[in-house]
């Protein structure tokens, strides 16, 4: 079972490294790409971590923390997430109930290792896409930590670690976030002591939220089913409408495997069709015609021109589509 952690550092020297290599990259997608099908309802455990002195352990301060506009909500996707404290007293992995557990009963978290986030419970959708059935946190409680309730200023921290930022950062791996290299990040693998500032979002982490969730009245449990692939959006206005991609036209490629995915609103019914030069016309090389709106192609071809083709067989309404060409 994979799950990702956030870790302080080994060792200043270490960290330093680690930050000179930062800047150069960009956001980190789970693989295979996953999504929630609807925002996740997060249990924040009820008991708090014993020492952070802000009236309940630190779990009303998470629970907002992770649900704040400064965090994941207020990236640009909209509402991502939900949280709500109370007991975690029936944690079981994979049981499709994500909670936040400030314990670690799995014994999976020690040594430098903060908090982790299990993220190996998803499921394919049928259609190219993959989502997410549950993603528990759970907490080190071997390390000090503290809250802005118990802290705001910071004045008072000496070895402690902020659990609103740390949380955060699970957070992002159960929304389908992996660790980024870019220092500065929530998303960054590791946190310096008496540093809340993963507690907010930074412009890598919006993006990559967003190239999850943003795609803007999609149909089908939103998210990109790939990464570093072309999106495209659109409406069809009713039976016979088409649209073409990308964007109205075509494209050259070498030889290899095109992969396209379609998910349009639910009720409807989109279909998906690839198109190939053949010297003289265009010939259709390849098709997915299920009655939903959740269409996925994946052709290997050889080099030459190529367009796909978006229809609607019955209803109106966006999609989006994703286009990954060799």
């Amino acid at each position: 079972m994979r799950n990702h952690r956030l870790s302080k550092p080994l060792a200043l020297a270490a960290a330093i490294v680690l930050v000179a290599v930062g800047a150069a990259s960009a956001y980190v997608l789970l693989s295979p790409a996953r999504t929630w099908d609807n925002p996740p309802s997060y249990i924040v455990d009820n008991r708090g971590l014993t020492g952070v002195n802000d009236g309940d352990g630190g779990a009303t301060r998470t629970r907002n923390a992770i649900t704040s506009s400064s965090a994941w909500n207020g990236a640009g996707a909209g509402t991502v997430i939900n949280a709500s404290v109370g007991s975690v007293s029936s944690f079981s992995l994979g049981d499709g109930v994500p909670m936040l557990n400030f314990r670690d009963p799995t014994g999976a978290c020690s040594s430098n290792c903060l908090a982790a986030t299990f993220t190996g419970y998803y499921s394919s959708r049928g259609d190219g896409t993959y989502r997410i059935d549950d993603a528990d946190i759970v907490t080190n409680t071997s390390h000090s930590w503290t809250s802005q309730g118990e802290d705001p200023g910071g004045s008072g921290c000496s070895g402690e670690f902020y659990v609103e930022g740390v949380q955060v950062h699970e957070i992002g791996h159960g929304l389908g976030l992996g660790h980024t290299n870019v220092s500065g990040a929530t998303m960054y693998p590791s946190v310096s002591a008496c540093n809340n500032g993963p507690a907010t979002t930074e412009a890598d982490d919006d993006a990559g939220i967003n190239a999850l969730y943003g795609g803007g009245g999609g149909g089908g449990g939103g998210g990109a089913p790939c990464t570093g692939c072309d999106h495209y959006t659109g409406s069809l206005s009713g039976s016979g409408d088409s649209d073409v991609h990308p964007n109205g036209n075509y494209y050259y490629s070498g030889s290899g495997t095109h992969e396209g995915w379609l998910e349009g609103p639910s009720g409807t019914d989109f279909d998906l069709r690839l198109y190939r030069w053949n010297g003289w016309n265009w010939s259709q090389v390849a098709s997915s015609l299920s009655s939903s709106s959740s269409e996925h192609i994946a052709y290997n071809g050889s080099s030459g021109y190529y367009y796909w083709r978006i229809e609607s067989w019955s209803g109106s309404g966006s999609y989006d589509f994703w286009l990954d060409r060799p």
